[in-house]
């Protein structure tokens, strides 16, 4: 990762226009669909993931909403080597896609942790409880965002609805609880990709990645927002390459990462359609 020194340091304001981020968009296309995915690593397959859209349905406290899960977890020798588990369940606002609230769940070597956030738009506020019990962690933290951010699963979604022509760029602000990131991708190629018995068209996207931390001005700054927050960017890198096929499924077919142990390739496998 290439940092900026202090004279580097990048301004990032996150504007947050409240029509725009409450904007209806209808029906979430993607109810009832499921997808599944094989990791491998160092030639062989290390974990399993997937990801599952619920029915919506009316939350007490948030409105209606429709549940998203994704769940990634080691397989086979990996799982005896490093036991690595991540589950996330994010409720997206039935009207805008928005994430209203999520709650992930690591366990990492035998340490567990979740942590569980609140997304005030309004506010540009996202009040996150971070929960460790082997640590007697319960801890509250109130972080700036902006009125638009994404979290670490409802970028996927809106990216799928894009037109995704070559040399479109998209930019998503991306709070999953614990640090905020800017993702940029930008589509590169149209190419025919694998995909079980298929060969099928897909837009190939260049992921890069900005690592924000808040401008605050004044300490009580981040507990009570007046104003759409700024960042400054502390660390950029490219993190991979992205896949979509440019059907109507708009399937993500996967992920390609470099890692300090190699690459890790994400690839789908299974795909079940949504049922309206």
């Amino acid at each position: 990762m290439q940092r900026t020194g202090l004279i580097g340091v990048v301004m990032v304001v996150a504007l947050g226009l409240s029509g725009a981020a409450h904007a209806e968009r209808g029906p979430f296309p993607f109810v009832g669909e499921e997808i599944h995915y094989s990791i491998s690593m160092f030639g062989g397959e290390a974990a399993r993931a997937a990801l599952s859209v619920g029915r919506p349905f009316r939350d007490a406290n948030l409105g209606r909403v429709v549940p998203v899960h994704g769940i990634m977890m080691t397989v086979g020798l990996a799982s005896a080597l490093v036991s690595f588990k991540y589950e996330s369940e994010t409720y997206f606002d039935a009207a805008t896609w928005q994430a209203v609230w999520s709650l992930k769940l690591l366990e990492d070597r035998g340490r567990s942790r979740t942590y569980e956030t609140y997304y005030d738009r309004d506010a540009w506020t996202a009040h996150t409880i971070r929960v460790e019990p082997a640590r007697d962690i319960n801890r509250q933290t109130d972080s700036p965002i902006p009125s638009h951010v994404h979290d670490a699963l409802s970028w996927i979604y809106d990216v799928r609805t894009q037109p995704l022509e070559i040399g479109d760029e998209y930019h998503y602000f991306v709070f999953d609880g614990w640090k905020m990131r800017r993702l940029r991708l930008r589509v590169a190629v149209h190419i025919d990709r694998p995909f079980g018995n298929e060969e099928v068209r897909a837009a190939e996207l260049i992921v890069h990645g900005d690592t924000l931390e808040p401008y605050v001005a004044v300490p009580w700054g981040r507990r009570r927002m007046t104003h759409a927050p700024s960042y400054a960017v502390s660390g950029s890198e490219r993190l991979g390459r992205t896949w979509v096929t440019l059907d109507d499924r708009r399937i993500p077919l996967g992920l390609e990462i470099r890692t300090a142990f190699g690459f890790m390739r994400i690839n789908a496998d299974r795909h079940v359609p949504p049922r309206r």
